[in-house]
């Protein structure tokens, strides 16, 4: 296995590719991304995605990120015991 050195600006782009995808990740349920309103993947995601391409690299998992706001939205929650099972409401 080999050891790649990145300089000071190359971890700067990805830092920021990084926050990138955090922010830009998390869906609406008509497909649109929640930060910026744009059909997923949006321009934001897209460009950093290049940025992680051209270092070989990918982004930090985040899990739950992408599910952010779900719960504004209505969203379901299967751990809720207050959630009901059936549609009518068992």
């Amino acid at each position: 296995m080999t050891t790649t050195y990145l300089a000071g600006a190359a971890l700067e782009q990805l830092d920021h590719a990084q926050t990138e995808v955090e922010r830009h990740v998390a869906t609406g349920p008509d497909g649109r991304c929640l930060e910026c309103t744009e059909e997923q993947p949006c321009s934001a995601l897209r460009r950093a995605h290049a940025t992680f391409n051209r270092y070989g690299l990918l982004p930090a998992r985040r899990p739950g990120l992408a599910s952010r706001g779900v719960a504004d939205r209505g969203g379901f929650n299967w751990l809720d015991p207050a959630t009901p099972r059936t549609p009518d409401g068992r």
